[in-house]
């Protein structure tokens, strides 16, 4: 468990969000995430607490930007609801490229 400052933390949170266009993360790795999901913390969170569970130190971690932890839940939500594998893929390619611009 991490435990910052809520002051702290709501300012890492908002450079966060003001990190667009940031993908520091491969279209495999998030691919993988979007199989898979993610993991939080299982024991108290205070930056859960805080934060919620959208921008906690966990999903911040994880995702460069608030841009690419949408595009991640996007993605989720089509993995879950069982779209073809090529369809996703498509899908995925044109939403990076789509928030690079």
């Amino acid at each position: 468990m991490i435990y910052i400052e809520k002051k702290e933390e709501e300012k890492l949170v908002e450079l966060w969000e003001k990190a667009k266009k940031d993908w520091g993360i491969t279209p495999d790795s998030l691919l993988e995430l979007v199989k898979h999901g993610v993991v939080y913390c299982e024991d108290y969170c205070n930056s859960r607490e805080v934060c919620g569970s959208g921008a906690c130190f966990c999903i911040r971690e994880i995702f460069p930007s608030r841009d690419c932890y949408e595009v991640y839940l996007f993605l989720r939500e089509l993995h879950l609801e069982g779209v073809e594998k090529e369809l996703f893929f498509r899908i995925l390619k044109g939403k990076i490229n789509e928030r690079k611009k």
